[in-house]
């Protein structure tokens, strides 16, 4: 939708001022101008709303197949994607893990067996 931009600067009192010491002719072609810009316009305003109504089409397109998946279609599983799957434990505020200060028993291991004769 590339097109051609025209940069105007802001119409201010002292720029009309200018042109219009400029002469009658300056005013006559700046008139002129603003008058050809002005009749391009409508078609201009067209195009967009042809631009709009195909990307909106577009944009439809891509959500009817985004909400696709398994159950709605006949489209495997597999193409599902990943979906987060929701939390079922409530949070209870305590911190995970074991509980501190619990001293467990382990065996003592040596490098060579101790023989007990009896």
């Amino acid at each position: 939708m590339g097109g051609k931009r025209n940069k105007f600067k802001k119409l201010t009192r002292k720029r009309i001022l200018t042109f219009y010491k400029a002469g009658p002719e300056t005013v006559i072609s700046f008139i002129s101008y603003i008058q050809v810009l002005y009749s391009a316009l409508p078609d201009q305003l067209e195009k967009q709303k042809e631009v709009i109504v195909d990307q909106e089409r577009r944009i439809q397109e891509l959500e009817t197949i985004v909400r696709k998946d398994s159950h709605n279609s006949n489209k495997p599983p597999s193409s599902d994607g990943f979906k987060k799957i929701p939390k079922v434990r409530k949070p209870t505020g305590k911190k995970p893990g074991g509980q501190n200060r619990v001293l467990g028993v382990s065996p003592i291991w040596r490098a060579w067996p101790v023989i007990i004769a009896g």
